[in-house]
């Protein structure tokens, strides 16, 4: 499977690599080579600057900037990469990446969808402190969902929904991956206003699983 990523890289290009793995490094590093491309890795370049409080963000951020530079963008400065973080969502229609989008209580959007975005998702929640937790869970098929699902606090209130798409898992699906469904609305909408109606002002709604359910409930704000 990783060979068939590194099988991306072009001859006499050059491969932007986000992030440094152990497991993972030297594949694209000796297919860079066969192909006679340049390889950055870009935690290589920054280690300490922080342009998000968000772990996943701040990595992302760093690979776009490093991006835009072997793109020879013109005039790119700090100011004009501070500006464009700031509008991003605006610039960008950007949602569902760790957006909050409600107070009193917190209501958070986040796209993970694989384990590596649960365990992202996981050490954001680490450093905030709420009353009780509620998660609006929904999934596309085929999915392992139960090595997603142990990486959230284990003290979550649980709630599954379904998308309106024609890969979304269905209430079968997830119960043959959980054996146990805590709650479960095939309407996101519906399931997202119980929600609300059961979180007090200190409490926390995280809203995650996919890239599409963020959009489906998004006016229920």
């Amino acid at each position: 499977m990783l060979s068939e990523k590194a099988g991306i890289i072009k001859e006499n290009s050059k491969l932007i690599v986000g992030e440094r793995n152990e497991k993972t490094d030297q594949v694209f590093i000796n297919k860079a080579k066969e192909m006679s491309s340049k390889i950055i890795f870009v935690p290589d370049i920054y280690q300490d600057i922080v342009y998000s409080e968000i772990d996943y963000l701040n990595k992302n951020i760093h690979t776009s900037i490093e991006t835009c530079k072997l793109l020879n963008l013109e005039n790119l400065n700090n100011e004009i990469i501070k500006r464009g973080i700031k509008n991003i969502t605006l610039n960008n229609s950007l949602f569902g990446r760790w957006s909050l989008v409600n107070n009193n209580p917190r209501v958070i959007f986040d796209s993970a969808h694989n384990e590596a975005g649960f365990i992202s998702v996981s050490n954001e929640l680490s450093k905030i402190s709420y009353n009780k937790i509620y998660i609006l869970l929904s999934f596309v098929k085929g999915k392992e969902i139960k090595n997603f699902i142990r990486h959230l606090p284990k003290k979550s209130n649980f709630y599954f929904t379904t998308l309106k798409i024609e890969r979304s898992m269905g209430i079968k699906e997830i119960k043959s991956n959980l054996g146990e469904i805590i709650n479960f609305d095939e309407d996101p909408r519906s399931a997202y206003r119980k929600i609300k109606t059961e979180a007090s002002k200190d409490d926390l709604i995280l809203v995650t699983g996919s890239n599409y359910i963020a959009k489906e409930i998004f006016n229920e704000n």
